[in-house]
């Protein structure tokens, strides 16, 4: 859907961006990195992204899941910033004016937003977790670099070690190739 280098090239230094941005999916270790975040970075916004009809209800759910883990405090911070919106849409669900904020304020996105459903289609699981990370890659080029701190479930389906593992971490150089 779009051309990754080109945004790249086009896109300025990240230094002054602090802020961050969490898409959310509704459990409890997304809402531990949540607190983490929030107390890691004092002062510092934490946007987390829900897939809700409006701010108010993204923040209601986010608030219901952080109490229940006893996470009151973090509920009063004003830090948290809860967003509506859907990674599997263009601009991730938001309005122009609000995605410009959040590509020019954020720095740094752990993307928790997948759709784990083992029972579900791959086709009816592909607009969330297919077209949604390539939408939060676009939002990364998109402005400022981001750095993307990709969350994801692999390890459920069977042991795996650090062997398996692809050699990939925060020191890792990205190439972009013309096939992504």
């Amino acid at each position: 859907d779009f051309d990754i280098s080109e945004k790249i090239m086009k896109a300025k230094s990240n230094e002054s961006r602090d802020d961050i941005l969490v898409t959310y999916r509704n459990d409890s270790a997304c809402s531990y990195v949540i607190v983490g975040l929030i107390k890691k970075f004092a002062g510092k916004k934490v946007y987390v992204l829900c897939d809700s009809g409006s701010d108010n209800e993204a923040r209601a759910i986010i608030m219901q899941n952080l109490k229940l883990l006893g996470f009151s405090d973090v509920c009063e911070s004003e830090e948290l910033v809860a967003i509506a919106g859907d990674i599997s849409k263009l601009k991730l669900g938001l309005s122009d004016e609000k995605y410009k904020t959040l590509s020019e304020t954020v720095g740094r996105v752990y993307h928790f937003g997948l759709e784990l459903n083992i029972s579900k289609s791959y086709s009816s699981l592909r607009a969330k977790n297919i077209d949604g990370t390539n939408r939060i890659i676009e939002f990364c080029c998109d402005n400022s670099l981001k750095q993307l701190v990709f969350m994801s479930s692999l390890s459920i389906f069977r042991n795996i070690t650090i062997d398996d593992m692809p050699g990939c971490d925060e020191r890792s150089r990205f190439v972009p190739t013309r096939n992504m």
